[in-house]
């Protein structure tokens, strides 16, 4: 890398690296997408040959760099992303096994507390929420390592059980519970008194907002629900029906800002048409759309790709408990009043074990659904949904808008690696 100044070096490796965490990480795939996205944001390659950008790309992907404390390659770190999604994959296999021979894990009660410790400890995902709950049913309060000396001064114990969590971008991490934690400096007060101090200073995520949507919240999630081929529309129906989606196809008119700030008209198709009651406030509208999307989410209804997952048929008990249980989720989290809890908790009194429901899906929704709900750059919007990733002439018509308007300004977005989602 002798022709290129650090700066430039650093901007190539950012940029690696998020190729890799996008899911390409083997040479050839990560290669060719980076010469891609080279000639597209680098203005000093558009006089390179081919070949020099080839060299440019193998010396990046093999020579050891030093970020922060580590030194490693792109080839060493897309091994380390591609082991670890290989152990996710693994583990996402077995969790409905897990949880159908286990029968505590197949009880109404225990499935009850999962259902609210998930949906009211907001410091990780549903998904990551239940992977700890499955680990420690008893766990009342986990964070990382670094976490727990940041904002506690206190360390895991030396004979502390790590508890396995997913991590956004990236590897597993762990986190502890509560309870496996020690001071890191001698303490004045009892240990069992300022555990129970931290618990009652961090009893705010469980509190529920005032029973409505935010507005954020709201206009999020209905201007997004076009960038994964839903459409939405409003019905005359009676008190008693919230929303219903099925299967369609349609053409609808999307907006993409670039990364100029302009603003892009594109048509494209839809695959999905949820339908709300028009008599329903803002808040029922969220949580009905949350139940349908759970539908859709859980894999209920037939994909638009063959890419994309395996329509799963169950019973229509089946499909509404795990819609109610994603829509009970994501309200809940968000402080949003739903009528689903009633719904789960009848059912949950009246049967001593849930119904034969995948609990994979059922949270992998609710994180589907929350991702649609974050802050995102504006350019980002068109890039999260299922458009992007399983319709192919929607990506290329993406891409060349947001790679003409990033040739242009030469923009790198850099990734947070910190971030446990």
């Amino acid at each position: 890398m002798s022709n290129t100044s650090d700066t430039l070096t650093k901007s190539f490796l950012q940029l690696g690296y998020e190729i890799i965490d996008g899911g390409r990480y083997t040479y050839e795939d990560w290669s060719e997408s980076m010469k891609e996205a080279l000639k597209a944001n680098i203005q000093t390659f558009l006089n390179l040959s081919d070949s020099l950008i080839d060299s440019i790309i193998k010396e990046l992907w093999y020579k050891d760099y030093t970020i922060g404390v580590d030194t490693k390659s792109l080839e060493k770190w897309a091994e380390t992303i591609r082991n670890s999604t290989e152990i996710y994959k693994e583990g996402k296999a077995k969790i409905d096994v897990l949880f159908s021979l286990i029968k505590k894990y197949r009880s109404s009660e225990f499935f009850k507390s999962l259902l609210q410790f998930c949906a009211h400890f907001k410091e990780l995902s549903p998904y990551n929420n239940m992977l700890v709950k499955t680990q420690m049913p008893s766990a009342r309060y986990v964070l990382t390592a670094r976490q727990w000396t940041d904002r506690y001064n206190r360390k895991p114990k030396d004979e502390a059980r790590p508890l396995v969590i997913l991590r956004k971008y990236g590897p597993i991490s762990f986190v502890f519970e509560i309870g496996d934690t020690c001071p890191i400096q001698k303490s004045l007060w009892d240990d069992d008194d300022e555990i129970q101090s931290i618990l009652e200073q961090v009893s705010h995520p469980y509190a529920v907002g005032n029973g409505k949507v935010s507005d954020k919240d709201y206009d999020n999630l209905m201007r997004r629900l076009a960038y994964s081929g839903i459409d939405k529309g409003k019905t005359r129906a009676g008190a008693d029906f919230g929303a219903m989606i099925r299967k369609t196809t349609n053409v609808a008119t999307v907006s993409i800002r670039d990364f100029q700030n302009n603003i892009h008209e594109i048509r494209t198709k839809t695959f999905y048409k949820i339908s709300v009651n028009e008599r329903a406030d803002k808040s029922e509208e969220f949580a009905s759309v949350c139940h349908e999307l759970g539908h859709l989410f859980c894999h209920h209804l037939t994909p638009f790709s063959n890419e994309m997952w395996k329509l799963r048929l169950v019973s229509d008990e089946q499909e509404e408990f795990e819609a109610e249980c994603v829509s009970y989720l994501v309200c809940e989290r968000h402080g949003v009043a739903n009528r689903s809890w009633t719904y789960l908790s009848q059912w949950l009194d009246n049967n001593a074990e849930v119904p034969p429901i995948s609990y994979e899906n059922i949270f992998r929704a609710a994180d589907t659904i929350e991702s649609l709900l974050k802050e995102q750059l504006p350019q980002d919007e068109c890039t999260r949904g299922l458009l992007y990733r399983y319709d192919k002439n929607y990506k290329k018509e993406i891409d060349a808008i947001l790679n003409a308007s990033k040739s242009k300004c030469a923009t790198i977005t850099k990734i947070n690696y910190e971030d446990h989602e």
